[in-house]
């Protein structure tokens, strides 16, 4: 039996619980200035309290999320929200604010292997793999949101001029980051899209451990097939709008849906 679609819901419960926020300060207390003090995240559990209510699911936040050592991912990632019971979630969460909403955090950096790589999607890739060979339920939906302003902003940390990452060149260190202050969102909710894109459409077959742990086994994947199992889900929030953007879509930028955002 078909389980309904609970991401309208979700993003209409997040949108309620954003407006409501008075904390938020209609969406400046997501600028560079609070974010230099850790303010938002130590007080956005409070939309996600709000949140949880309004879809009666329980919460728990900063859940680990082990990854075997076999897939060279690192030994956890930590859920910054989980919906839903511990042994059956139903979303996974993660916050991601200017100073990680960038490419590092989604694209393996050029030449850089998998296991030292910043890339969270590969934390996405062990849950399924999990849930593959029976070790853990996977959550229903894997939801990032992105808070990436559409407006210009002050300048703040941008890893993605770092060396060790090498996305970005030295010489177009002033080009883009004039470009970036003008509007994250217009710079990096593109790029963050298209690196989901290729990281769900790159490889014709995706390999697991077999459920016995003795080897590697192919698990045919077209483009797109997983999402029923465990959707890919950005939700960007730009300060006027929230963006959603699906894994089931494979992010195409003319299905995404835009929900106004009404700060009281």
């Amino acid at each position: 039996m078909r389980q309904p679609d609970l991401i309208p819901d979700f993003v209409t419960a997040l949108r309620e619980s954003v407006e409501s926020a008075k904390f938020l300060r209609k969406g400046n207390a997501f600028l560079p200035a609070d974010l230099k003090r850790w303010k938002l995240s130590k007080s956005f559990g409070k939309v996600m309290v709000a949140l949880a209510k309004r879809l009666r699911l329980p919460l728990e936040e900063q859940v680990a999320n082990t990854c075997p050592s076999v897939y060279k991912c690192g030994s956890r990632q930590i859920v910054d929200y989980v919906l839903g019971p511990r042994e059956r979630p139903v979303i996974y969460c993660e916050l991601e604010t200017l100073n990680r909403a960038q490419l590092y955090l989604f694209w393996d950096p050029p030449g850089m292997p998998k296991s030292e790589s910043e890339n969270k999607l590969w934390h996405y890739y062990v849950t399924l793999a999990k849930a593959y060979q029976r070790r853990a339920e996977s959550p229903r939906y894997f939801v990032w949101l992105l808070v990436l302003p559409d407006h210009p902003v002050e300048r703040y940390q941008i890893w993605d001029f770092e060396p060790d990452f090498g996305f970005f060149q030295p010489k177009f260190r002033k080009q883009f980051m004039h470009l970036i202050r003008q509007s994250p969102y217009r710079f990096y909710d593109p790029m963050i899209k298209l690196a989901a894109r290729e990281f769900l459409t790159k490889n014709k077959e995706v390999w697991f451990r077999r459920a016995d742990d003795k080897a590697w086994e192919p698990k045919w994947i077209a483009p797109g097939t997983l999402q029923h199992r465990c959707e890919l889900v950005f939700i960007t929030l730009t300060g006027r709008e929230l963006v959603l953007s699906r894994g089931r879509d494979l992010f195409d930028a003319a299905k995404e849906q835009r929900v106004s955002v009404r700060w009281k």
